[in-house]
């Protein structure tokens, strides 16, 4: 008898050959046994028994084909899972690549939203220089003129669309170029809106007359 001999070849390859394999010596032990089984009571005794070692020898067959089989399955496996690590590792240092730059914009972001404050600051400053220069004789402007409110309304406003409830108060789901696209529609106008508020209030302490001494107007927060 002729053992199998080690198939060459990727591993899945020679598991599918052997797999065939022995599918092939079991259905020439089936063969052999349905023959021994037809001739048992008509056949001299000696082929009989060359049948048997026959039958005999495709079953060593069998459980060679059977262990390597078995010995390729778990190569097998161990391989895909290299390969699976392998790839996994690699769509990991695709994501690394990917957001490379991300700490970066994110730090501009920072610096962006830093200065939000430190501008209104400026801001805030400027309008209190203004009141403390106010003529005595001039009626004080009134909070909406030179005031904070305008501002507070639009930062309101341009971030009210991140709030958790937003959905379900604007009863619309916004996306983040929604939302962004909101802030600058809502900012883009603010300096002039600003500025034809001045106007306004100066038109308004144009047309009038100077106030008497006990009038006071109401002042600024």
């Amino acid at each position: 008898m002729r053992l199998p001999a080690i198939i060459k070849g990727d591993t899945a390859a020679r598991l599918t050959r052997a797999t065939d394999d022995l599918a092939t010596t079991e259905q020439t032990i089936a063969g052999l046994q349905s023959e021994r089984s037809a001739r048992l009571l008509d056949a001299p005794g000696g082929e009989i028994e060359a049948l048997d070692r026959r039958i005999a020898d495709q079953h060593r067959v069998a459980a060679v084909y059977r262990e390597q089989i078995g010995q390729l399955q778990i190569k097998l496996a161990e391989e895909q899972a290299e390969q699976r690590e392998k790839e996994y590792q690699a769509a990991v240092d695709k994501i690394t690549l990917a957001i490379a730059g991300l700490s970066n914009v994110a730090g501009e972001v920072e610096a962006a939203i830093r200065a939000v404050p430190v501008a209104l600051e400026r801001f805030r400053s400027a309008r209190q220089a203004a009141l403390r220069t106010w003529p005595e004789n001039v009626e004080r402007p009134f909070r909406d003129e030179l005031g904070m409110e305008r501002i507070e309304r639009v930062l309101h406003a341009c971030f009210r669309s991140f709030a958790p409830d937003w959905v379900r108060e604007a009863r619309e789901y916004w996306g983040i170029e929604r939302k962004l696209e909101n802030i600058r529609e809502l900012i883009s106008g603010f300096s002039k809106a600003e500025s034809a508020g001045y106007d306004q209030m100066l038109a308004r302490l144009r047309s009038q007359s100077a106030p008497q001494p006990e009038a006071e107007g109401e002042i600024a927060a």
